[in-house]
């Protein structure tokens, strides 16, 4: 699988909303789309996005209609039919170029107009709408067009950056929580650079709950079988730096990841990665072909903590038939249950 860099993001994206949120139906949205910035084009997937659908019907807002802004202001579309169209003098987000509050720049949003010479102005922004999804492309399979940045200077375009190809897709993730039964236990995360975290892991006989593994608010459930916890890849984690985020066990080579379930060796003080199977991978999708830069992949993790007590105490009663076959549930018959035998 391809590894896109997503270092645009991480750097400047800022999902905060300058103003009020408007009155409507919010939604949680995942925004993918090439990214254009530095004479490179990057493709970015598993962006937030939240847009709201006014009560009337008559109106979509936009919290960042350009993910690689900051200071996004909320940006409004009218909706006819099949289409949603926002002005190419609605203001997107201010720019403020030196940090200090010295030179800022209100930057508008337009979809770029292009003549045998390359770009020669920007016009309304017209994006489709299917039901829930919205894109920006011709059709559904056709061209994408272009969205920009700018500003004007003179009565001529200044570009900052621009992007293509954006569709939104309304958001399905949902958060792994750990359940009030579950018996928990503090626990200290350290990672290959010694660096250590506070976290904690509960147990619910064979389910095992992991919260800020991998530094990241947000729980994982994985499975207790014999001296080794398993937990299944791609769980979502939540949302950091405007990006969604799950957690993946993976190897990276060059630019391939390739995606596997993470799995903890069982020890006397708590739990260790075992790195022959994967790495603590952050990624962008479920399946772990985009991942953020930002995020450092973990090579190794200890869990310090006394979990392996909790762990034994959990472990369900094994049941054998009479030649020693271990039984997935007790049965009728003659079975032999924690050594001795017993009729049921």
């Amino acid at each position: 699988m391809k590894k896109y860099l997503l270092t645009l993001g991480c750097c400047i994206f800022a999902l905060g909303m300058s103003a009020q949120t408007p009155e409507g139906d919010e939604q949680l949205y995942d925004m993918s789309a090439y990214l254009y910035t530095n004479s490179s084009v990057y493709y970015a997937t598993g962006i937030a996005e939240h847009i709201v659908f006014s009560n009337d019907g008559s109106s979509v807002y936009f919290s960042s209609l350009f993910p690689t802004a900051l200071d996004n202001l909320w940006n409004v579309g009218k909706v006819d039919g099949k289409t949603i169209t926002i002005s190419k003098d609605d203001v997107c987000c201010k720019y403020d170029i030196n940090g200090d509050g010295t030179q800022v720049y209100n930057l508008k949003v337009g979809e770029l107009v292009f003549d045998e010479s390359g770009i020669s102005g920007v016009k309304d922004i017209v994006f489709n709408l299917d039901g829930n999804h919205i894109y920006l492309e011709d059709d559904a399979t056709g061209p994408c067009r272009y969205l920009a940045l700018y500003d004007t200077d003179d009565g001529k375009i200044a570009l900052w950056y621009y992007s293509l190809c954006n569709d939104y897709k309304p958001f399905t993730g949902v958060l792994t929580t750990i359940p009030e039964s579950a018996e928990k236990q503090d626990a200290v995360y350290t990672y290959d650079s010694d660096s250590s975290i506070p976290g904690l892991v509960a147990v619910l006989g064979n389910d095992v709950y992991f919260d800020h593994l991998n530094s990241i608010p947000g729980v994982v459930k994985g499975t207790h079988d014999g001296d080794k916890v398993t937990i299944p890849a791609g769980q979502y984690i939540g949302c950091d730096t405007g990006y969604f985020l799950y957690l993946n066990g993976g190897y990276t080579t060059g630019e391939d990841i390739e995606v596997c379930d993470i799995v903890f060796n069982i020890t006397d003080t708590g739990l260790e990665l075992d790195e022959s199977q994967c790495q603590l991978t952050l990624t962008t999708t479920t399946d772990g072909s985009y991942y953020s830069t930002c995020n450092n992949v973990k090579v190794a993790c200890e869990i310090q903590s006394g979990i392996p007590v909790i762990l034994s105490s959990h472990v369900p009663a094994s049941w054998y038939d009479l030649f020693g076959r271990r039984l997935t549930q007790p049965t009728r018959g003659i079975m032999i249950h924690n050594g001795k035998k017993t009729i049921k």
